[in-house]
Parts: C-alpha cells; structure tokens; sequence
C-alpha cells in the first residue's frame, strides 16, 4: 500500500500569504485620533503659542461646561434676604403685554407717614438678541439698561442712572463679556470719562477647573479725580 506524506510548504509560500493581507489605516477606518500627532512632534519649546495650543487642546479633551456670569456668584445669597422682599408703605405694580416683544408695568408706592408717594412707568423691549428695559418716576429720575448680542459668545451691555435731585448721583456702566466654552471674561467701565481718563474699570474672569468647581480674579481699577 501506497502511503502519502504531506510535504511542507516553502518559505517563498509563507512569503506570499504573509504579503497578501492588507492592514487599513487608520484614516480609511474612519477614525480620527484626538490629539495631532504632527503638532506634537514639532512642539517648539521657544515659542510661547505653541504652549498656548496645548493648554487649549487639553482644556477641549477635559469638556468642561461654563462657569456661568461672575456678577451671578452671590445672586443666590442675597435673594435669600427678607430685605429684597420688604417695602414700607404699601405698592402695587400693574403689567400690560402689548405684544409679544413689548409689555410696560405700572407700580404705585404709597410711603410711610412723611415720606412721599411715587408713582413708576416702566418699559420692556426683549427679542433674541435685544433687552431694553427703562423706568422713570414722578421725581424724573431715569433709570434704563440695554444688553444686545453681537454673537452667541459677545454681548455688549449697558446702563444708565440719571437723578433729577442734587443729593443723588447719576451713573453710566458700559460692559462687554464673552462667554466661552469653559470661561467668562467681562469688562466693566463705570462714569468713564476719556477728557481727564477718570473712571472705575473693571476686569473680571472666571474658569472652569473641573465639572464642579471654577475659579476666578477681579481685578478694579479706580480713579475718581483727574491729575
């Protein structure tokens, strides 16, 4: 009987099958890897925007949400005083909608024994990128703020303070805040005079650190009375 022993196959063999299996890269995978990989390898030490890019690319890895408006910090605290919900006299406020964009509000004050009673007519003016809001008195006292968005990020605001009576100060703050993805930055210009450079400046920023918790600086700038 016959008997049949399987050869083994050569070395040019194995070469071929090993040659015939095409790898896929990973772009025809379609995967894209999150960091770049060409930036990386040519990261200069001596240029300071290159350690800018890699602090921003680290920052859009992490996916940190807002921080929110830095005037907003203590806003909680202080409605929580019964001092925002007590008036001394009487009041009574009266709204009307005149349309969908429009509505104005009536609110009579009647004060204690000696002090006199007021009357304000106020206006809204809201849509999606505009707030106008103004009110005056019986004593002509004027007092207005106005917020428009040049973008989903800018925002240029703006309010104003005119008192008829000597005794009171009047006021004008002009600001702009930017709204990122993970930080605020808000500047503030109140009673800015550019003819002797008086003013109070303000300059806030507030960041996100984790999903829970943001840090921030303020920083004031004041000068009442010129040189």
């Amino acid at each position: 009987m016959a008997s049949y022993a399987p050869q083994p196959a050569s070395a040019e063999t194995h070469g071929a099958a090993a040659t015939s299996v095409a790898v896929p890269s990973i772009s025809e995978l379609g995967i894209s890897p999150k960091v770049n990989l060409e930036e990386e390898l040519h990261f200069k030490f001596w240029n300071p925007v290159h350690y800018f890019r890699a602090l921003n690319q680290h920052r859009m890895r992490l996916g940190l949400p807002n921080p929110g408006q830095f005037d907003m910090l203590n806003k909680e605290i202080k409605m929580t005083m019964a001092t925002n919900f007590m008036v001394e006299g009487g009041q009574a406020d009266l709204a009307k909608i005149l349309s969908p964009n429009f509505q104005t509000m009536h609110t009579f004050k009647l004060g204690l024994p000696g002090q006199p009673s007021l009357f304000e007519f106020a206006g809204v003016y809201a849509d999606e990128d505009t707030l106008m809001h103004a009110k005056m008195d019986t004593e002509f006292n004027l007092q207005g703020r106005a917020n428009y968005a040049l973008s989903k990020q800018l925002q240029l605001k703006g309010q104003a303070q005119l008192m008829a009576s000597s005794d009171s100060q009047s006021m004008v703050q002009l600001e702009s805040e930017y709204t990122g993805s993970d930080y605020t930055a808000n500047l503030k210009a109140i009673n800015a005079s550019p003819v002797d450079s008086t003013g109070i400046f303000i300059a806030s920023y507030l960041q996100s650190i984790t999903h829970k918790l943001g840090v921030g600086a303020e920083f004031v700038y004041q000068r009442p009375m010129p040189k």
